[in-house]
């Protein structure tokens, strides 16, 4: 699942992910592809932002276990051209989180990644954070189906983030 958790999934800090039930839904491409732009100006909250705590929420496996799964900690990178919103992690081969953000901070993102072996469709909603005027800190829940072999899952991650820099 090389980018199915684009934003969590990086270097160190290695978190193993539990199963169970809690409502989940099976995402599509049409849940995460075609998300408008919100109605932020300009690039304020571009920049350089440090995955400090990424945690597990509920996860269902039509096939496999999610305690197959590990997190990890990273740094991901986002572009912001006014509402427009685009969020990677800086691993190689990364899947770009495409979609939009709001004046207030508020964003969406959604992604595919369909390489022949891992087929994953991820909804990321968050909130980034201003302190004087500035960027502070990134918070979010990611939102992931993915079918890989022995896996079939629907899971959700939490993540924070501290901002870095431009």
């Amino acid at each position: 699942m090389r980018g199915a958790l684009a934003l969590v999934m990086a270097v160190g800090g290695i978190v193993p992910v539990g199963c169970g039930d809690d409502g989940l839904r099976t995402l599509s491409q049409s849940d995460v592809v075609g998300i408008p732009p919100g109605d932020a100006t300009g690039s304020l909250f571009a920049g350089q932002y440090m995955l400090t705590r990424a945690w597990k929420g509920p996860c269902r496996c039509r096939v496999g276990s999610c305690a197959t799964l590990n997190l990890g900690l990273g740094t991901a990178t986002v572009i912001q051209t006014d509402g427009t919103l685009q969020m990677r992690n800086n691993d190689a081969g990364a899947v770009t989180c495409d979609g939009g953000i709001n004046s207030d901070g508020s964003f969406v993102c959604g992604q595919v990644e369909s390489d022949g072996v891992v087929l994953s469709y991820s909804l990321t909603t968050g909130q980034i954070r201003l302190a004087n005027g500035q960027p502070a800190s990134m918070s979010g829940i990611a939102e992931t189906t993915a079918v890989l072999p022995g896996f079939d899952c629907d899971l959700q991650v939490g993540f924070e983030a501290t901002y870095l820099g431009p």
